[in-house]
Parts: C-alpha cells; sequence; structure tokens
C-alpha cells in the first residue's frame, strides 16, 4: 500500500473514531452507548494499525509514523524523497502537453 493512502486512512481513522465516539455522548441507552464506544475504539486502533504496518518509506520500508508532522520531506533513515511526488509528477505532464 502507498505511504500516502495509508496516511490518509490513518485520520479517517482517527477522525471517524472520534466522530463515533462523539455520538455516543448523545446516546440515552447505556447498551448502545457502549457499542458505539467499542466501534470508536475499533475504528481508532485500525487505522493505527494499518499506519504501524504500511506508512512505511517505499524504498527502504522504514516507518514513517515516528516521525513528527506531515509527510516528512525525506525518508529518516535513506533519505528518499518523498513529499509532494504528485505534483511534480503532473506538473511534468503539464509541461509535456
Amino acid at each position: 500500500m502507498d505511504y500516502r493512502l495509508s496516511r490518509k486512512l490513518l485520520w479517517i481513522g482517527i477522525d471517524g473514531g472520534m466522530a463515533i465516539l462523539a455520538v455516543s455522548l448523545f446516546v440515552n441507552q447505556e447498551r448502545l452507548k457502549i457499542a458505539f464506544m467499542i466501534a470508536a475504539a475499533a475504528v481508532f486502533a485500525l487505522g493505527v494499525f494499518q499506519a504501524l504496518l504500511f506508512y512505511k518509506c517505499p524504498k527502504c520500508g522504514c516507518s514513517l509514523i515516528k516521525s513528527k508532522g506531515g509527510i516528512p520531506e525525506n525518508c529518516p533513515q535513506c533519505g528518499e524523497y518523498l513529499k509532494l511526488e504528485d505534483k511534480y509528477e503532473e506538473q511534468k505532464k503539464e509541461r509535456q502537453e
């Protein structure tokens, strides 16, 4: 899996878990509230778990999850350029047209 897709899925898991947890605050039935909380924890955990598995440098496989901020510009281990690859490819195609 591509590291950019993995990062998006990480944030979907985090935001989705928080949204489900927020919904649980407005539920009055105890069992339903617990079900929402369990679902929120599961969505959050799945987002983090997949990031631990797939949010890695495409060249050397170094985990990028320990990097601060967004996608690092270069891999902390091998120095592979990571950031904005799609934008440079799009600009290159535009120049060729």
